[in-house]
C-alpha cells in the first residue's frame, strides 16, 4: 500500500523526510529536472545528481530537492514546480500503526489538522450550514438536500474537503455527499490507486453515504497515465455503495429515497460526454420510464457540457451540450406523470448555470481543488483553497439552493 502527499507547495517543503521505497516522481516527459541529495543518520551524506523522472529513497533520512524546468526555464516558481512533483510514502504494517497511533494521539490532545476545519473557513462554513438549514426547513418533504462537490484533482488539493464535509453531515441531517469525478490528474497505477484509496476512507469517514461518478480523468488516460478501467474504478471509488444503489454496469447507476420519491441518477462520462454511449442512453430511458408515478428525479455527470474543437472551458459560448441525454430527459418531463428536477455537473472547473431546451436546470460547479480555469481565486491560506456545495432541491416552490462553502458565491435557481 502507498499514501499520496499532497504537493509540494512551499520552500520548506523541499526539505523531506523519506522512508525506504518512499518515491518522489515528476512528468516523464522530462520537463521538470530534479536534484536530490541526503543527508544520513550516521551524519554522512550523498546525493543524486539531476533526474527527471522518479527517485525512489533507498535510506531512512532527511532529503533536500532541488527543481528546476527544463524546457527553456531556467527556474520556475514554487507554485509552477508544486504542478509536477509528487511525494508517495509506501505503508508498512508498522509505519500503519504508528501513523494510527500518532493520528490517535493528535486527536486526544487537540493537535489533530488532518481532519480540523482551518479557522479562514468557519464563518463561511457556519453561514451555508445556517443558510442551508433554512432551505430544508423550507422544503420539508417536498425536496432534497446532498452535498455536491467535484474535479477534486487529489494531487493539488489542500484536503480540507472531507473535514468541511464532516461538519456539514455533523450539523445537518444530510446522508449524501456526490462526487462529480476528475479524481487525480494521472499517473502511474500504483499512485493513482494510492489516491483514491486516500480520497474514498476520506470521505467516506466524513459522510454517511458518498457516491462518485466517473470522470474523463478517472480513466488514467490523460497526462501519461496507464488506462484505468471501469471495473478498477468501481472497485476502488463506488464498490462501498453496493448496498443502497442498482448498477445498470460500471460505472453508472441510481439509488432511491422512497421518503422523498427521489431517484438519484449517476451517468458515466469517462469518454467524454455521455451521449456517446447508446447502452447507457437505453437505460437512463428505461430507470426514469419504470419509476413509479409522481417521482422526481436528479442527474449526476462528470461532464454535461464541454469545450468545441477550438473552445475554451471558461467560454460558455464555446461549449457543445450533452444532446442525447438533455433530450431523454426532457422527454420524460414532456409525459408530466414525473418530473427530472436538475442535472448537475463539473468537468469546465467554473460555476455555471443553463438549462435544456425543455427547461431542466444544468448546474455545473467550480473544481474543489488549487488548479488552473476557475475564475474564483485559488489563494492559498483562505476559503479560495476549496469549492463544495449544501445543495437543497425544492420540489413544491421549483428552486433549487445552492449553499456555497469556499470560493465562488451561493445560488438559488429557479426553474
Amino acid at each position: 500500500n502507498s499514501d499520496v502527499d499532497k504537493r509540494i507547495r512551499t520552500p520548506k517543503d523541499f526539505v523531506l523526510e523519506l522512508s525506504v521505497g518512499d518515491t518522489v516522481s515528476m512528468p516523464e516527459d522530462g520537463t521538470v529536472d530534479m536534484y536530490v541529495a541526503w543527508k544520513k543518520p550516521d551524519g554522512t551524506y550523498g546525493y543524486v545528481g539531476w533526474i527527471h523522472n522518479t527517485f525512489t529513497a533507498e535510506v531512512d533520512s532527511t532529503y533536500y530537492l532541488l527543481a528546476k524546468f527544463n524546457s527553456g526555464k531556467v527556474v520556475g516558481s514554487v507554485d509552477e514546480l508544486s504542478q509536477h512533483i509528487t511525494v508517495t510514502r509506501t505503508i508498512t504494517p508498522k509505519k500503519a500503526i504508528d501513523k494510527l497511533s500518532e493520528r490517535v494521539a493528535s486527536v486526544e490532545d487537540g493537535t489533530d489538522t488532518e481532519s480540523a476545519v482551518p479557522e479562514y473557513f468557519n464563518e463561511n462554513l457556519q453561514n451555508a450550514i445556517r443558510s442551508a438549514e433554512t432551505n430544508m426547513i423550507n422544503a420539508g418533504i417536498n425536496g432534497e438536500s446532498f452535498i455536491f462537490i467535484s474535479d477534486i484533482h487529489w494531487e493539488n488539493n489542500e484536503k480540507h474537503s472531507p473535514a468541511l464535509v464532516k461538519s456539514v453531515t455533523d450539523a445537518l441531517p444530510i446522508k449524501n455527499t456526490i462526487y462529480g469525478g476528475d479524481t487525480f490528474n494521472g499517473g502511474t497505477q500504483e499512485t493513482v490507486i494510492a489516491i483514491m484509496n486516500d480520497v474514498r476512507q476520506k470521505f467516506t469517514e466524513a459522510s454517511p453515504h458518498f457516491l462518485a461518478v466517473y470522470g474523463n480523468h478517472d480513466g488514467n488516460q490523460l497526462d501519461g497515465g496507464v488506462a484505468f478501467t471501469h471495473d478498477e474504478f468501481y472497485t476502488f471509488m463506488q464498490k462501498q455503495s453496493d448496498y443502497y444503489v442498482e448498477y445498470g454496469a460500471p460505472c453508472y447507476y441510481y439509488m432511491d429515497n422512497r421518503v422523498t420519491k427521489t431517484r438519484f441518477i449517476f451517468l458515466d462520462s469517462r469518454t467524454g460526454t455521455p451521449s456517446t454511449a447508446s447502452a447507457q442512453i437505453a437505460w437512463l430511458q428505461s430507470v426514469m420510464n419504470n419509476a413509479p408515478t409522481g417521482w422526481h428525479f436528479i442527474v449526476f455527470a462528470h461532464v454535461i457540457y464541454y469545450p468545441e474543437s477550438g473552445g475554451s472551458y471558461n467560454d460558455p459560448t464555446t461549449w457543445v451540450m450533452s444532446t442525447d441525454v438533455f433530450a431523454a430527459l426532457d422527454a420524460i418531463n414532456a409525459t408530466g406523470d414525473k418530473n427530472v428536477e436538475a442535472i448537475f455537473g463539473g468537468h469546465c472547473h467554473i460555476d455555471y448555470n443553463g438549462q435544456t431546451s425543455g427547461g431542466i436546470p444544468v448546474i455545473m460547479i467550480d473544481c474543489d481543488t488549487r488548479q488552473t480555469v476557475s475564475g474564483n481565486p485559488q489563494t492559498q491560506g483562505t476559503i479560495g483553497e476549496q469549492c463544495l456545495d449544501i445543495v437543497t432541491v425544492n420540489y413544491s416552490a421549483k428552486e433549487i439552493h445552492c449553499a456555497r462553502i469556499g470560493r465562488g458565491m451561493s445560488r438559488t435557481i429557479a426553474y
